[in-house]
């Protein structure tokens, strides 16, 4: 599975015009369709394809290379792309049917997420790229769909740094040729083949060298652990702990890019659209590098997942040969294409996401998201007391109520708790409890015991939420028992409910609403102790009659209680007890066990 790009950074740090290095999480990578995903259309049947929108054109472009930290601004050419030709393609896909899994919680209280997406959904979704590709569409009308109103310009390739590991006490480096490495000073060191291995000391041959550290290939590429990379390695240290830097040129680093965000075999309009989409993102990093920072880019989803001569393939290569040096434009300047798995069938605006508004960014359908198998996602059950700690909601969870945005992403959670409430984002939701996007509708399943224990042969009151799901059954599971069904319920407007229960013996109970298990709660039974006091005796029952059970008089001394003297039940559940009782409370307290927990008496004065 291939990954992209959650954004981490707070909205106050986010600048979109001068922006600062944004940041991300992990989205997945999408898996080949054909191979694992649900198809569009029925296996073995033609594809319906669809031409672009008469209003759709792409302006080709052609720039004058300057420097790589600020994007040429002088189109020297401008030719209108035609409507590509649609092919109509046959996908042969495999279906699989399977049983859902069961979503299970042992949490007494757990909120419900079913949505749509993987991903924070802004600009490209890949596996929509895909469907478009499938359908005909060549990279540039595919970026200038989910780009709105950019065009396609010929960029500088630069060098770029891309941080490789941090914080490494020493590290392995390798090459299958002999190489060199330089250091700050200009001091050189020969190296024969083969592995060394180098701490933040930078000896290196037994001489002590200066950060950072330039490693150089001859005619084979070097090495970091098993993986082998294009460019140079550099060592930066601090004198404790050691950065891998790959500096290598922008083309060399695209091609380590696309066979890690996109499977490399999809459609070559695919590949070539990752391929631009990753070059103008790396480009528009550059424009926001912190300058004491020794790298330029992560090499995971806080940028675009990196994975050197490891990750290329014929395929990668052709589709970043084909577009080499293309990028995204907007006014002239490199567009910051941010791109996710699967928008879930219609992307989100920045402005709706992240509060600031981006022109390029704005929210489009994506009707062939549907080949993802993430284009749905759900029931996903997530604890509600650490939903509440994670949100900072004052208090335990008492609801939570998320506000659609345009797109149909939530823009804003009312999080309500016993002790006040707080509005979090929709970004800011599914980053806190790791929601697969933040188009998601919210349910709430809760379930709450009675306070004291269930006297036996008695009953007691389950109350509960069943909230935004569909039918609600209890079920109960006694000792060394199965699950069994008890009753459904009948929610009140506000999804509150109460059930009756008579437990035999101490006994579980949850919630069940389709594929959903949730709201795990233990109602105890105690036995129910009757006892009286007689001429130096306490006498009394035990229900249910259990011979041999333990029986203990017990007298108040102060806030506790004191054994004074024992017996055990007979088997017809009555028992004796020879005692002189001084002045005092007293009471008979049993602890039978079989699943029962200890009962006592109503307290006797003596």
């Amino acid at each position: 599975m291939l990954r992209r790009a959650l954004l981490l950074i707070s909205l106050a740090l986010l600048g979109f015009a001068g922006m600062a290095s944004a940041r991300y999480a992990a989205d997945p990578a999408p898996a080949d369709p054909i191979a694992t995903g649900p198809s569009a259309t029925p296996p073995s049947v033609a594809v319906t394809t669809t031409a672009l929108p008469a209003s759709t054109s792409v302006a080709a472009t052609t720039t004058r290379p300057l420097a790589a930290t600020r994007p040429a601004t002088t189109t020297t050419t401008a030719k209108a792309a035609t409507t590509p030709t649609v092919v109509t393609t046959t996908a042969a896909a495999t279906v699989t049917t399977t049983t859902p899994a069961l979503a299970q919680s042992v949490a007494a209280s757990a909120l419900v997420f079913s949505g749509h997406g993987w991903g924070h959904g802004v600009g490209m979704a890949q596996w929509g790229a895909n469907g478009y590709a499938r359908h005909g569409w060549d990279y540039q009308h595919i970026l200038a769909h989910y780009y709105q109103g950019t065009t396609i310009g010929s960029q500088p390739s630069p060098t770029v740094r891309v941080l490789l590991a941090d914080g490494r006490a020493h590290v392995t480096l390798d090459s299958d040729s002999p190489w060199k490495v330089v250091d700050a000073q200009g001091a050189k060191v020969a190296l024969p083949r083969g592995p060394i291995e180098v701490g933040a000391d930078l000896v290196v041959s037994s001489k002590k060298l200066s950060s950072p550290l330039t490693f150089s290939p001859s005619t084979a590429p070097l090495r970091f652990g098993k993986s082998p990379y294009r460019g140079r390695l550099l060592l930066v240290s601090n004198g404790k702990r050691l950065q891998v830097v790959n500096a290598l040129p922008l083309e060399s680093y695209v091609l380590g890019v696309v066979g890690r965000e996109m499977p490399s075999s999809w459609p070559a309009a695919a590949l070539e659209t990752q391929a631009v989409a990753a070059r103008s993102y790396a480009l528009a990093e550059l424009e926001n590098v912190v300058t004491a920072r020794a790298f330029d880019l992560y090499s995971d989803t806080r940028s675009q997942v990196y994975g050197g001569i490891a990750a290329e393939s014929p395929a990668v290569t052709a589709a970043v040969q084909a577009t080499a040096r293309q990028a995204v434009l907007y006014g002239g300047r490199v567009a910051t294409t941010y791109f996710s798995s699967s928008s879930g069938g219609r992307t989100v605006s920045a402005a709706e996401a992240w509060g600031k508004t981006v022109p390029y960014l704005v929210s489009v359908d994506d009707p062939y998201d549907t080949l993802s198998p993430y284009h749905d996602w759900g029931p996903v059950l997530v604890d509600a007391r650490k939903a509440a700690r994670a949100l900072k909601a004052p208090g335990d969870l008492v609801a939570f109520n998320p506000v659609a945005g345009p797109s149909g992403h939530v823009a804003q959670v009312d999080v309500v708790g016993t002790k006040g409430d707080v509005k979090v984002s929709g970004s800011d939701v599914r980053s806190a409890l790791g929601l697969r996007s933040s188009w998601f509708t919210s349910g709430l399943l809760a379930l709450t015991p009675p306070a004291a224990p269930v006297a036996y042969g008695g009953s007691g009151t389950l109350t509960g939420t069943a909230r935004g799901v569909g039918p609600v059954t209890v079920e109960q599971k006694a000792a060394n028992g199965t699950w069994q069904s008890l009753s459904a319920v009948s929610p009140r407007a506000d999804g509150t409910f109460a059930v009756s229960i008579q437990p035999s013996a101490t006994t579980r109970y949850r919630l069940a609403s389709g594929q959903l298990r949730a709201a795990v709660v233990q109602v105890t039974v105690a036995p129910l102790v009757s006892a009286s006091v007689g001429a130096g005796t306490v006498q009394g029952t035990v229900r249910p009659a259990l011979a041999g059970a333990s029986i203990q008089l017990q007298r108040q001394s102060g806030a506790s209680w004191t054994t004074v003297a024992t017996a055990t039940l007979d088997g017809t559940g009555t028992f004796a007890v020879g005692a002189q009782l001084s002045p005092g409370s007293y009471r008979v307290r049993c602890a039978p066990g079989h699943g029962l927990s200890p009962g006592v008496s109503s307290v006797l004065q003596s």
